[in-house]
Order: C-alpha cells, then sequence, then structure tokens
C-alpha cells in the first residue's frame, strides 16, 4: 500500500489545467490536491482517491459488501446523569 505523504493544494487555471493535464495528473497521483479556477475562482478540485475508496468498490463489485441504503443518522445527544457511570458501577459492586 502506498502511503501519501502530507497533501499540498496547488491553484491552476483551467487553461493551464488543459495544456498540462498529464503533469497534474502525475502530481494528483504524488498526493498533491490541484484546485482548479476559473478566472481566479475555485470552481472543481482534482484529488487523490483513497485506498479505502477503492477497496470498498472492490469488495462491492466481487459481491463481498454491500453499498449503505441510507446515511448514517447522527447520535442523539449524551443524557446527563448527574454522576459519573463509572462511580455507579464501582459502588454497586461494593
Amino acid at each position: 500500500m502506498k502511503k501519501i505523504a502530507q497533501t499540498r493544494q496547488v491553484e491552476v487555471g483551467i487553461r493551464d489545467l488543459k495544456s498540462q493535464l498529464s503533469k497534474y495528473i502525475d502530481r494528483v497521483q504524488k498526493g498533491d490536491e490541484i484546485i482548479v479556477t476559473e478566472h481566479g475562482k475555485p470552481v472543481a478540485r482534482i484529488s487523490p482517491v483513497s485506498e479505502s475508496k477503492l477497496i470498498l468498490e472492490r469488495l462491492i463489485a466481487e459481491g463481498k459488501a454491500r453499498p449503505a441504503l441510507t446515511r448514517r443518522k447522527k447520535l442523539p445527544p449524551p443524557i446527563d446523569l448527574g454522576f459519573s457511570l463509572s462511580d455507579a458501577i464501582i459502588e454497586d459492586r461494593r
């Protein structure tokens, strides 16, 4: 597994990206993130595909995993018991 070093962001205009696409794809493969700009404003991001995404896609294709049917739900806020649960367990064991 290839480790990607710290990601660097590089901004590039559309015209420059089109004329030197291979150069920028090489940079992405080395871990850089390319921010594509149009008239100086960011319009797109090109970033490396994470290893975990590739593994998950392969497992789904092989039928060994299924994609999630729904989005993950947020956990409810913690309940304030007014005391430490650890202390209650210790007290209960006495």
